[in-house]
């Protein structure tokens, strides 16, 4: 049987080992904080009649959901950003009364295969517009 033990006779290793704990602390709790930020999946649901629910599950496993009612949905769009040195595509809702964008994927940059697809998808279901009238200019 092997007996390790442990003895700290001068006030160096005391400092070093309450140095080595509190920094081990903040790095936990750093991560812990950074996992409740951190976002898993993203998802839009259409709901006819009713509206949109924009959906975020996060790494810690808390949620957060936002619904906008079919009579606030001004119109569903396609909008490009410049972010530093390239322009991205995003899906994005006009509400009545807002002064910004609802932004649906903020946390992910799908492709732009994808964003068509849930475009299309989401139009059809809130306005019933056909696939064919959807989209009239993109460059």
């Amino acid at each position: 049987i092997g007996l390790v033990v442990f003895q700290i006779t001068s006030m160096e290793w005391t400092f070093e080992i309450i140095l080595f704990t509190l920094i081990f602390s903040l790095l936990m709790i750093s991560l812990q904080i950074l996992k409740s930020y951190l976002v898993v999946e993203e998802s839009i649901t259409a709901i006819e009649n009713f509206g949109v629910e924009l959906r975020k599950r996060y790494c810690n496993g808390s949620m957060t959901c936002t619904f906008i009612p079919k009579s606030s949905i001004k119109d569903i769009i396609i909008n490009e950003g410049v972010r530093a040195f390239d322009v991205i595509f995003y899906l994005a809702i006009i509400v009545h009364n807002q002064p910004r964008l609802v932004v649906v994927f903020e946390s992910y940059l799908p492709r732009m295969d994808v964003i068509l697809a849930t475009y299309r998808g989401t139009r059809f279901v809130i306005f019933g517009e056909e696939e064919g009238n959807t989209i009239t200019t993109i460059v």
